[in-house]
């Protein structure tokens, strides 16, 4: 089986363990090919990874158990959480449906893991209570790690020569990014 999992892409929980625990802890690359892959998906696509890691962010804000690893995500957290506090963050209902729901991953492919993901936020109703709920226990090292893996999403979203409501929503978040170094 090697690097290869099977995957709900309904339980935001078992998302959350692969991208944080598996993806982004045991597979050191640039994740660029993941950035450009999820870059050509269906734009409600990429507006509803970048909404998950902006209310993952937001949420996050909240956290009180703050010390030397988190403390640029606490801080990320607590300017978009006042930037975006009068807006409602919702997430695109898409027009097509999720064929599987479960996939089986490899967990060191860019590819792989953008599909998973891509699948993820497709659903019709996004899980992110138990996206948020197991994010939430997760090592502060990790979580500083997926924080990083986002803002390097927004970075690469705010490079790419398109007009969308997710460049509009990138921008915002980027002005911010440059506030905070990422450990």
């Amino acid at each position: 089986m090697g690097n290869k999992r099977k995957i709900n892409v309904m339980i935001g929980e078992e998302i959350a363990s692969l991208i944080s625990g598996e993806y982004l802890n045991s597979y050191s690359g640039s994740h660029l090919k993941f950035y450009h892959i999820l870059a050509k998906k269906d734009i409600a696509v990429q507006y509803n990874f970048t909404m998950l890691g902006l209310i993952w962010l937001i949420e996050n804000s909240k956290n009180v158990g703050v010390d030397e690893r988190n403390v640029a995500t606490r801080g990320i957290g607590v300017l978009l959480a006042a930037e975006f506090h009068t807006e409602e963050l919702v997430f695109q209902k898409m027009e097509f449906q999720v064929r599987r729901s479960i996939l089986e991953v490899d967990v060191h492919n860019d590819a792989e893991v953008a599909n998973m993901i891509a699948a993820f936020v497709s659903t019709p109703n996004i899980d992110m209570d138990s996206f948020m709920m197991y994010m939430k226990k997760e090592h502060r090292t990790l979580i500083q790690n997926f924080c990083r893996f986002y803002m390097k999403w927004i970075e690469y979203v705010c490079k790419q020569d398109i007009q969308s409501s997710v460049l509009q929503i990138a921008g915002r978040i980027d002005e911010h990014n440059k506030s905070f170094p990422y450990i």
